[in-house]
């Protein structure tokens, strides 16, 4: 048998990372029988140099150089190809993981299609199963190889970090939820290992256009699984970008606020994502105030006055919407309704009191009717 294995090796992995359930149950029932679990990491690396070659071969596939022309038509061809790639990338990930971080490293370098252009225009391919996949493995390359991704700069100057964080960023204009979730972590873990990579990007071209546009169409329809990660990754941000904070949090509260407007009004179907998308609300509003009040922009000091002006804006820009809501009778149309308001976290919800409070007590919204908002105060402390 083991003259056999390192050619069947490739297709058998692949097989266990079909994009089809059934292909999927019988190779993982068959490669189980066969390999137990403390064996796996040997039986890969007996057979890497056949893996390695493959996975170059597939990854670096077009639909002419895999398919025959006259025996598939575009669609079959097309079709093809994204169910090798996006198999292929599993493997990879799969593979990285599986193996010892010293032997994961040893394994990629060896990877040529990773050296190439190809690999990082996959993020913008047109299955959501080849872009799920390479989110998957470029968050194990992170992982378990992260010295690949610190390569030094090419002949043209561009390091695959640059290169890297580029396409990382990209998955932020992903319109399909089925791939989101990958995304996210991807993005997350990515960019806390090199936060270099984000510094290195223009915030305000790349990044957070990119982002409010997510955010405004609701995570296209993964905001229970997308929106608590808007919290993180603006921190990652804003140490990267001090100077953005202002214009990321207030990019979030109105996209937020417009997503909530795009839901249908009353309770049903859609609850569970507004309720998503209310409490995401609240937690960039108070992590708005939080980085405010901290009266430091990067390495310097924000003057007492300044700190104040900002509170003062993201207050009455970002919580006015909502005593308008809490306080006068709902209308057709309202973005966002009193019980959802009303049933959001209550630990969120005494978090926000607190500061409503503090700013009442201050008097630092003079301007932006602090009748309601001791009202808004006397409302909140009733949730149970």
């Amino acid at each position: 048998m083991t003259k056999y294995v390192k050619g069947l090796m490739l297709p058998w992995l692949c097989a266990r990372f079909d994009t089809e359930a059934p292909v999927r149950a019988a190779a993982n029932s068959a490669f189980s029988a066969l390999f137990p679990p403390a064996k796996i990491a040997d039986a890969l690396l007996f057979c890497k140099n056949d893996i390695q070659l493959g996975l170059d071969t597939n990854i670096s596939h077009s639909v002419q150089t895999l398919c025959d022309p006259k025996l598939f038509s575009k669609e079959e061809a097309e079709d093809t190809l994204a169910r090798v790639q996006a198999s292929s990338l599993l493997v990879l990930a799969h593979v990285l993981e599986a193996l010892p971080k010293d032997q994961a490293v040893k394994f990629s370098e060896g990877l040529e299609a990773l050296h190439k252009p190809v690999f990082w225009k996959l993020v913008t391919n047109s299955s959501v199963h080849v872009r799920a996949a390479f989110y998957t493995a470029i968050r194990a390359l992170t992982v378990q190889a992260p010295s690949l991704l610190r390569d030094a700069p090419d002949s043209a100057g561009t390091s695959k970090l640059r290169l890297a964080g580029a396409a990382v960023v990209q998955g932020l204009s992903d319109k399909e939820a089925a791939a989101h979730s990958q995304m996210w972590e991807c993005i997350l873990v990515f960019f806390r290992a090199f936060p270099e990579a984000l510094a290195a990007l223009d915030l305000n071209k790349a990044v957070l256009p990119r982002l409010f546009t997510f955010v405004k169409c609701g995570a296209y329809g993964s905001s229970v699984d997308s929106f608590p990660c808007l919290v993180p990754f603006t921190d990652l941000c804003l140490r990267a970008a001090p100077h953005v904070a202002d214009k990321m949090h207030m990019g979030l509260l109105q996209g937020l606020w417009e997503a909530l407007a795009g839901f249908k009004s009353g309770r049903g179907s859609d609850e569970a994502p507004r309720a998503a998308t209310v409490r995401a609300y609240f937690e960039c509003l108070l992590h708005g105030w939080q980085q405010c009040a901290a009266g430091v922009v990067g390495d310097v000091v924000v003057a007492d006055d300044v700190v104040a002006d900002r509170v003062l804006a993201l207050s009455r820009d970002g919580l006015l919407p909502c005593v308008d809501v809490l306080l006068r009778p709902p209308r057709r149309g309202d973005a966002c309704a009193k019980w959802e308001l009303e049933g959001t976290d209550h630990g969120l919800l005494t978090a926000t009191v607190k500061c409503i409070e503090l700013l009442c007590c201050r008097d630092e919204l003079a301007v932006a009717r602090p009748s309601a908002l001791k009202a808004l105060v006397a409302r909140l402390q009733c949730c149970p």
